[in-house]
């Protein structure tokens, strides 16, 4: 009768399977770089529910074949399963599987004390074993059903688009241009407002890639800093890179970042407003600042690995300016990112620094600047 009651046990326990699937969605954690992440939670129709025979399979999606992800821990609360795994890239692709092992004829076998003779010993011939059943598949996302790095983070910057008129041969054009609007989800009050603006690489329409190239936009986005520093996050999209190179487009360009900041200062009413940048977005950032020597509408900006080009800031006073080199830099040459710091500093500009890295960053020196785990120069942005 105790093995009766136990193979009943055994079988109802067996039966608790995890609701349906129809409208699950998978979601991740994304560690502080803003690139890698070690979690990723199912979240269910129903309740989710804990089941000794589950077994849980992922796989980064590789062009080389799969590569399997140890899974380390499940968590189950309320309709979420949580699995915590070998770290992987933000932006891959993956499958993740819930396999029930249970084997029905296994636990009877078991509880019915073994095939072997009367005495219950194991001498004698023995049947064969019977083939195990095939994999009893709970549930399985495959491939670009997910890309965590997009539901992690990306896909939490809501879209927008502008168009603004430009001058080309003479003649006025219009261009469309993209943005990405990060709203925080613990705000309580009044919160900053960070705009970014990136490299050449990443100019164009897809909305995409000034999020997901480097960390410029994430690093301000990261649950652990939003944890501290709750902000919204602007991350404007360029439209080609002749928006920051040529004249007399560029300065159009940077009027139009201009526009666009003190429209969402009206609409978001920020606490303050800090401009991020890197590269050709630093580039731009001088002549807006040319244009605006004294009155563009920002608290602090942070200029990564940037160069003055033909931009006059000799007149620039306001605001508070922090500029970052490194030491080797093959693209926007270090010692033209010196000159504009002295030039700066020569002309009297009252609150602007400068630090030069030797730690061979060359022009990827935005690894490290825009990175929230040695956040000082982040923070400094802040406390402007």
């Amino acid at each position: 009768m105790k093995k009766i009651l136990s193979l009943f046990l055994i079988l109802a326990l067996a039966s608790l399977a995890l609701p349906a699937l129809a409208d699950a969605t998978i979601d991740a954690v994304v560690k502080p770089d803003g690139m890698v992440a070690d979690t990723i939670t199912v979240t269910l129709d129903g309740p989710a529910l804990a089941n000794y025979y589950y077994e849980y399979h992922v796989e980064v999606v590789g062009y080389n074949g799969n590569t399997p992800l140890a899974v380390h821990r499940a968590d189950y609360v309320d309709n979420t399963v949580t699995l915590h795994v070998d770290e992987f890239s933000a932006g891959s692709s993956l499958i993740v599987k819930c396999i029930d092992t249970f084997d029905p004829n296994a636990e009877e076998e078991a509880s019915s004390g073994g095939s072997g003779g009367s005495d219950g010993g194991s001498g004698g011939d023995q049947a064969p074993a019977e083939e195990a059943p095939a994999e009893n598949i709970v549930f399985s996302f495959e491939g670009d059903q997910i890309t965590v790095g997009s539901i992690a983070l990306e896909d939490k910057f809501g879209w927008g688009k502008r168009t603004f008129s430009y001058t080309k041969d003479g003649e006025t054009l219009e261009q469309e241009y993209v943005y990405r609007l990060y709203t925080p989800d613990n705000a309580e009050g009044p919160v900053p407002l960070v705009i970014t603006i990136h490299g050449s690489g990443e100019c164009g329409s897809d909305g995409k890639l000034m999020l997901t190239a480097n960390g410029l936009s994430m690093c301000w986005a990261d649950p652990a800093w939003q944890a501290e520093h709750p902000c919204y996050v602007l991350a404007v999209q360029c439209p080609s890179t002749d928006f920051a190179n040529v004249d007399p487009q560029r300065g159009e360009f940077a009027e139009e970042v201009v526009a666009l900041a003190k429209d969402m200062q009206e609409e978001l009413k920020p606490s303050k407003t800090y401009l991020a940048t890197l590269s050709m977005g630093s580039r731009l950032a001088f002549h807006l600042l040319d244009l605006h020597p004294a009155d563009a509408p920002f608290d602090a900006c942070l200029l990564c690995c940037g160069r003055a080009n033909e931009a006059d800031i000799s007149d620039v006073t306001a605001p508070a300016l922090y500029l970052v080199h490194d030491s080797n830099d093959p693209v926007n040459k270090t010692e033209l990112g010196i000159e504009a710091f002295n030039i700066l500093k020569e002309a009297g500009h009252p609150n602007v620094r400068f630090t030069l890295s030797y730690m061979g960053y060359g022009h990827g020196i935005w690894a490290y600047v825009y990175d929230a785990q040695h956040p000082e120069f982040m923070e400094w942005l802040f406390a402007q």
